[in-house]
């Protein structure tokens, strides 16, 4: 078979390598970096395989929302010119290919249909549910243990990184409120009692793991649901019932769930310790506190230009070893996405990166769809605590849904003019 063959072969099977693509790239997530690096490399070369390669390229160039996600890879590439260490920062700037590529490649997208953005989103959310349910099963194995383990400031084991799983939970709770405000099913009318009965699971389960960034983000995003209900939905009485009940559940998980319990007084401890400046150097809240005002003072003192992407945890280490000796050698980055672009790229990068970031969303109508909304305020609330974009699962999982939602409403637009 010719390489031509392929190539339409390819082109006919649209859909389904999309589909497999989504699918590779949440397992990846999950389970191997490996995978969910080739499934982003995969997303490109299917780019390159559509026809009229340059004609895409100036369209690309002339839609910002894609564009300022690219330019944030750009934003990090400018940021050697004021670097000393080379090594360190071909090191980070590996991490923000995603940005340099996926926009291009997702923008490339033929066929993008309703269908096929529900269906992936379906898969996603079933298989954080079944993650969850093994999870579960763990600790109801052992609950003593590891109601015990949560004072000491550790969890229920996660497939990834506990933040990073907790924020994935929650979208996977907003696929599944999404695909019920559309009344979308694939074939079976029991569907919506699955999609009601999975993210009142997925919401109690947040509780019990009590990842405290999850739990931001899923209050932030159902306050949210609440004002969709009332100005989208024109559902008053349910928006007012979710926006005055979520204080109730809030307050029966602080008093009831033991998990929370225990957070609550390790966090406590630790904020107590980083007072009083002793052991710190295992608690976790020390670590993202003492990064972040180390962020803040290197933006000061380089208030235009930065730091520099290569000389960030160098610079920052030089400034825990100075006011938080417990806490050095410990390769900190500042724990606040809004910090980290300050301390690498002063004051001019935080403007671009908030641009590059907000921006998009005044596209395509992004700002009215609440999935798309639902996305931004969970990536949004853990760039608060986390520098959630500089690493691998962190950009994989912020362009992902982002990239996944801005194409499907490019290609609803597209089609409504």
């Amino acid at each position: 078979m010719s390489t031509h063959s392929v190539v339409s072969l390819l082109r006919k099977k649209n859909n389904e390598i999309i589909l497999s693509l989504c699918v590779l790239s949440f397992i990846g997530l999950f389970f191997s970096r490996f995978l969910l690096s080739v499934s982003m490399i995969s997303f490109f070369v299917f780019a390159l395989l559509q026809e009229d390669l340059a004609a895409r390229c100036k369209a690309f160039l002339k839609t910002p929302a894609f564009v300022l996600l690219t330019a944030l890879f750009f934003l990090s590439l400018f940021s050697y010119l004021n670097t000393e260490n080379t090594d360190y920062f071909l090191n980070r700037i590996r991490l923000k290919l995603p940005f340099l590529i996926l926009p291009f490649a997702f923008f490339s997208l033929k066929g993008f249909s309703k269908d096929l953005f529900f269906k992936v989103l379906y898969f996603f959310f079933v298989l954080v549910g079944l993650i969850c349910i093994v999870l579960l099963g763990i600790y109801l194995l052992d609950v003593e243990h590891y109601n015990k383990i949560y004072g000491a400031g550790r969890i229920i084991p996660t497939p990834i990184q506990h933040i990073r799983f907790s924020l994935l939970i929650c979208v996977a709770i907003c696929s599944a409120l999404y695909i019920l405000f559309h009344n979308y099913r694939i074939k079976y009318a029991w569907e919506k009692q699955l999609l009601v009965g999975g993210s009142v699971f997925l919401f109690v389960f947040l509780h019990i793991l009590a990842v405290r960034s999850g739990l931001f983000a899923i209050y932030a995003v159902l306050i949210y649901t609440a004002v969709y209900y009332v100005f989208s939905k024109k559902d008053l009485t349910k928006g007012l019932l979710l926006l005055f009940g979520l204080p109730a559940i809030a307050l029966a998980a602080i008093m009831f769930v033991p998990t929370i319990k225990s957070k609550i007084g390790y966090t406590r401890y630790s904020l107590e310790k980083l007072t009083k400046m002793e052991d710190i150097r295992d608690l976790s809240d020390s670590r993202r506190i003492g990064s972040i005002y180390a962020g803040l003072d290197l933006g000061k003192k380089n208030p235009l230009f930065g730091v520099g992407l290569g000389d960030i945890k160098d610079d920052t280490n030089s400034y825990l070893s100075q006011h938080y000796p417990g806490i050095k050698d410990l390769d900190l980055l500042p724990h606040n996405q809004f910090v980290f672009y300050f301390a690498v790229s002063g004051f001019l990068g935080l403007i671009a990166f908030i641009i590059c970031a907000f921006v998009p969303g005044f596209y395509f109508s992004a700002y009215k769809d609440y999935f798309f909304m639902a996305i931004t305020i969970i990536f949004f609330s853990s760039f608060l605590v986390e520098h959630t974009i500089e690493t691998q699962l962190g950009t994989a999982s912020y362009l992902l849904f982002l990239l996944l939602s801005l194409t499907y409403l490019r290609t609803k637009s597209l089609k409504d003019a």
